[in-house]
């Protein structure tokens, strides 16, 4: 027992370490401020030094484009805890290319045809289904039955399926550089809230320098959504949540600044397949669905 509990207790050192580690690198003060956030500061030149270093050559003329590649690889590694993935970011950034341009053969694209729709079952709430239905611009829906309905979605939802070509590892990526905090702390559940407390204190144990308000992934109510579910069940009377609003607060606060490294991500990948977006950043459009278009000859040469 006391052989077992020694090795818990190195384990969760070691897991702290990897997240200082992380909000170290990571760490930028972003909350409250509507303009694009730098990538550097006088505060944090050792995340500017480290940005510096992973810019490549091929960006020269759009160095914006890379802003984010110290967030994006560290999100990776952190997708990879709880995800069977050999490849390094490097790797799966060549080997996804690779598979946008042998699929495409430089027909204009989104990004939402390499991914998968929805997976919905009968946990979802009627209300959540119902939001989906309104997505996919599927009417009469009202009068049917729950099982109904779900089966409804789900043929929809495979007659989508069948014209888009999904990747797989670009999927799970994008979903969870999408939405950090409920892919960490819910869906994967690779992180919990006690992971950045001190279990003596109950404090955090992130330096004061670092506070949540500055880490795109983690929030301080980032509790687990089953939990927030459960407490918000119609047991007693009370309505259940819809999924959009049983997001933390931190959620939120990050929404402009994640939207920032999500986009940045999406850009690079379709650049590095040859890909590009007309005119300027347009937010008013989903990043799914920004149309990509496949240059003749490169700008950059």
């Amino acid at each position: 027992q006391d052989e077992i509990t020694s090795l818990t207790n190195m384990l969760t050192n070691q897991k702290k370490r990897m997240i200082l580690h992380i909000c170290w690198a990571v760490a930028n003060p972003f909350v409250g401020k509507n303009a694009p956030i730098p990538y550097s500061s006088k505060e944090k030149i050792g995340r500017a030094l480290a940005i510096s270093h992973l810019r490549t050559f091929e960006f020269k003329s759009n160095t914006e484009f890379e802003n984010h590649q110290l967030d994006w690889r560290m999100m990776f590694e952190m997708m990879r805890i709880g995800y069977d993935l050999d490849s390094t970011f490097d790797q799966f950034i060549k080997e996804t290319v690779i598979q946008i341009v042998k699929t495409k053969n430089g027909a204009p694209i989104t990004l939402r045809q390499f991914l998968y729709p929805p997976k919905i079952d009968e946990k979802w709430l009627r209300d959540d289904l119902e939001d989906l239905a309104v997505k996919l611009e599927v009417s009469g829906v009202k009068d049917l039955s729950k099982p109904q309905l779900i089966s409804k979605l789900q043929s929809e939802l495979s007659a989508v399926q069948s014209k888009r070509t999904p990747i797989p590892h670009l999927n799970e990526f994008y979903s969870a550089l999408k939405n950090p905090i409920q892919y960490l702390f819910a869906d994967k559940q690779i992180f919990t809230q006690d992971d950045f407390r001190n279990l003596n204190t109950g404090k955090s144990f992130i330096p004061d320098s670092i506070g949540p308000e500055m880490l795109f992934f983690y929030s301080e109510d980032a509790m687990n959504y089953e939990e927030r579910r459960l407490k918000h069940s119609e047991i007693g009377g009370k309505k259940a949540l819809r999924r959009s609003e049983m997001a933390p607060k931190g959620e939120a606060l990050r929404a402009i600044y994640n939207r920032q490294i999500l986009s940045g991500f999406v850009h690079y990948l379709m650049f590095k397949a040859g890909y590009r977006v007309e005119g300027g950043i347009d937010n008013s459009v989903e990043i799914e669905d920004l149309v990509f278009t496949k240059y003749k000859v490169d700008e950059e040469e």
